[in-house]
C-alpha cells in the first residue's frame, strides 16, 4: 500500500493551497475577496517548468458558480451557468471546441425539476404531490407508502419494511434483491434478457458503512471490492488489479484528486466537477483526459468516455456506482437512477422529510451525500453534516418553535389538501414535529382521524377531492395517523389530498388530544375556515 501525505497551506484561517512532498505535487488556490476559490494551480515535477493544469472559477453576485474554466497545455474547455430569479439553474453550457452542448431546465412552482432540453432531445418528469415519478399518461394509480410500482414500463415490487426486491425491465431484465434485519442491502442477483447471472454480496462494518462487496460474474468467476473510509467518505477502493485513493476538497464530498497505483508508481489525476460537485473529467496534470461525461438529471453522468480500464464510479455527491446492479451506493442507502429516489425507506423516517423514498426534487441544485436528507449545496456544513440545519424540499430550514402562533385555514370542505394553507407545510418539517409524529404516528397507529376529531368535538376531514384516489371521503376520514403522516395517495390533477404536509404538522396536535396529552383550543369560523392556537410544543406535550 502507498501511504500519502497531504500537506495544508493555510493564511489567515482560510486554505491556499496543499503539498504532496511524497508525490511532487503541489496545488495553488487564489481566492477572491470573500474567500471563493477563483483558481486552481495543479504542476507536478513532471510539468514543473511547463503550464501547470489551471482550473478558473467566476461566480454570480448570488455566489453561485457561473462558470469553470480548464486550461491546460493541450487544450481550454469552459462551463457555463445561468440562474433565474428563484436561483435555480436555467441553462447550462459546456464549450470544449469545436461544439457548444446547452441543456435547459424547467420547474413547477415548488421547484421540482419537471423537464429538460438536452440539445435536441427533451426530456419531461411528472410528479405526484409527493414527488413521486409518474407514468407518461393520465390515469395514474395512487402509490400507497409512496411504493413506486410501475415506471416507463419497469415493475417493481417490496417486502413488507419497504425495501425493493425486485425490479424487473420490459426486456426481461431481472434484479431481485435480499437485506439484512437493519434494511442493509447484502445480496442482490442480476439476470440478465438473455438469461446470464451475476450476483454479488455486500458486508458492513459496525457504523453500517460498507467495507467490501464480492462479485460473482457468469463465467463463474468472483471479484472482491474493498472499501476504505475517512468519516462517512469513501476514500479507498482495491481489487485485485486497480488500488485507487480519492482526496476530496476540504470538509466536503467534492473530489479533488484521484491517485492510483500502477507499476511505474502513483498516478495522480484530478476531477474537474461541475457546479453541484459532480465528476464531468478526469484529468492528468499534463491536460490529459482519462475520463469525460456529459451530464445527466437524474443519474449524474452519461454518455461516459475513458482510456482503457478506467473507471469512475462517483456520481452525485456522496454516491457510488455499482455496474452489478447501476445502483448507486449512497452512504445509509442505494439510489436508484432510472427512478430518481431511493430504494428503502429513510432510516430516519420523518426526519429525512414526508416521502421516505425521495432523493431531491430539483437535481440540479440540491445533494443528498449520506442518504439521508435532500439539501440545497450551498447550505451544507463541512463533510455533509448538515443535520437539522439543512435546507432543501425534502428538508427545509427548521421553523421556530409553533408556541402562540396563529394558523389560518381556507374552506376545507372540497377535500383534506385544502383544509390546511401550505404556508404551515413548514411545521410540518420542523424537526420536533417529525421526532413527535414519528414518537406517536408510528407507535400508535391504531389512532384514527375519526377518534383525534371527537377528542376536539368538531370534525376534522371533509369530503374526499373529487377524483382524489386516495378514496372516498368515508375512506379518507378512517385513514390512520401513521398513514396520514407518511404516504401520498393521490392522483395526477386531484386535489393535494392527504399528501398535503400542513395536515401531516397539525395532526400531531390532534393525536395527542387522542391519547391523552395537552390539546389545542380550535375557533371554527363556520365552513369557511378555521384558525388554531398553538399554546404547547410537542417536545412539551411528549414530556
Amino acid at each position: 500500500m502507498t501511504y500519502i501525505k497531504l500537506r495544508y497551506i493555510v493564511s489567515s484561517g482560510h486554505l491556499h493551497g496543499m503539498n504532496a512532498p511524497g508525490l511532487d505535487l503541489e496545488i495553488a488556490l487564489e481566492p477572491d475577496a470573500l474567500h471563493r476559490e477563483t483558481q486552481r494551480r495543479l504542476s507536478t515535477g513532471a510539468n514543473a517548468y511547463h503550464q501547470p493544469l489551471m482550473l478558473e472559477r467566476g461566480y454570480t453576485n448570488l455566489s453561485q458558480l457561473d462558470h469553470l474554466t480548464l486550461r491546460s497545455p493541450d487544450t481550454t474547455s469552459q462551463q457555463s451557468y445561468q440562474y433565474d430569479a428563484l436561483g435555480q439553474m436555467s441553462f447550462r453550457s459546456l464549450q470544449d471546441d469545436p461544439a457548444e452542448k446547452v441543456i435547459a431546465y424547467r420547474y413547477d412552482a415548488a421547484g421540482r425539476l419537471i423537464g429538460s432540453q438536452h440539445g435536441d432531445h427533451a426530456h419531461r418528469y411528472s410528479v405526484d404531490a409527493a414527488g413521486n415519478r409518474l407514468e407518461q399518461q393520465d390515469n395514474q394509480q395512487a402509490l400507497p407508502d409512496n411504493r413506486l410500482s410501475q415506471l416507463n414500463g419497469t415493475r417493481y415490487r417490496y417486502d413488507g419494511a419497504g425495501n425493493l426486491i425486485e425490479r424487473q425491465q420490459p426486456n426481461g431484465e431481472r434484479l431481485t434483491l435480499s437485506y439484512d434485519g437493519a434494511n442493509r442491502l447484502v445480496h442482490l442477483t442480476h439476470t440478465s434478457e438473455l438469461g446470464a447471472t451475476r450476483e454479488a454480496t455486500y458486508r458492513s462494518d459496525g457504523l453500517g458503512r460498507r467495507i467490501s462487496k464480492t462479485v460473482r460474474h457468469p463465467n463463474g468467476t468472483t471479484a472482491t471490492t474493498h472499501y476504505g473510509w475517512d468519516g462517512d467518505r469513501i476514500v479507498r477502493e482495491e481489487t485485485d488489479d486497480q488500488r485507487t485513493t480519492v482526496v476530496y476538497e476540504p470538509g466536503s464530498f467534492v473530489p479533488m484528486l484521484r491517485i492510483d497505483d500502477t507499476q511505474q508508481g502513483p498516478l495522480v489525476s484530478a476531477y474537474i466537477t461541475d457546479a453541484l460537485g459532480t465528476p464531468m473529467q478526469l484529468v492528468t496534470p499534463n491536460g490529459q483526459s482519462r475520463w469525460l461525461a456529459e451530464p445527466d438529471d437524474w443519474a449524474a453522468v452519461k454518455n461516459q468516455r475513458a482510456m482503457r480500464n478506467v473507471t469512475q464510479p462517483i456520481r452525485f455527491q456522496g454516491q457510488w456506482h455499482d455496474e452489478e446492479s447501476g445502483l448507486y451506493y449512497n452512504r445509509h442507502r442505494y439510489y436508484d437512477p432510472q427512478q430518481g429516489r431511493y430504494i428503502s425507506q429513510d432510516p430516519i423516517g420523518l426526519n429525512g422529510g414526508t416521502n421516505l423514498y425521495g432523493y431531491v426534487t430539483n437535481p440540479t441544485g440540491m445533494l443528498d451525500p449520506l442518504g439521508l436528507f435532500g439539501a440545497n449545496m450551498h447550505h451544507l456544513e463541512p463533510f455533509g453534516v448538515a443535520a437539522r440545519e439543512a435546507q432543501g424540499a425534502n428538508r427545509p430550514a427548521p421553523t421556530p418553535k409553533p408556541a402562540g402562533q396563529h394558523l389560518t385555514g381556507g374552506d376545507y370542505r372540497p377535500g383534506i389538501g385544502a383544509l390546511f394553507p401550505s404556508s404551515t407545510s413548514a411545521f410540518a418539517k420542523d424537526p420536533q414535529y417529525a421526532e413527535a409524529l414519528e414518537f406517536q404516528g408510528a407507535s400508535r397507529n391504531n389512532i384514527t382521524l375519526p377518534a383525534a376529531s371527537a377528542a376536539l368535538g368538531a370534525p376534522m376531514v371533509g369530503a374526499a377531492a373529487p377524483g382524489a384516489s386516495s378514496a372516498s371521503a368515508a375512506g379518507a376520514n378512517q385513514l390512520s395517523l401513521r398513514a396520514l403522516c407518511s404516504v401520498a395517495t393521490v392522483s395526477p390533477g386531484a386535489a393535494v389530498g392527504v399528501a398535503n404536509p400542513g395536515v401531516q404538522g397539525a395532526a400531531l396536535d390532534f393525536i395527542d388530544s387522542a391519547v391523552g396529552g395537552t390539546s389545542p383550543t380550535p375557533d371554527f369560523y363556520g365552513a369557511g375556515g378555521f384558525l388554531i392556537d398553538f399554546f404547547t410544543s410537542p417536545k412539551e406535550v411528549l414530556r
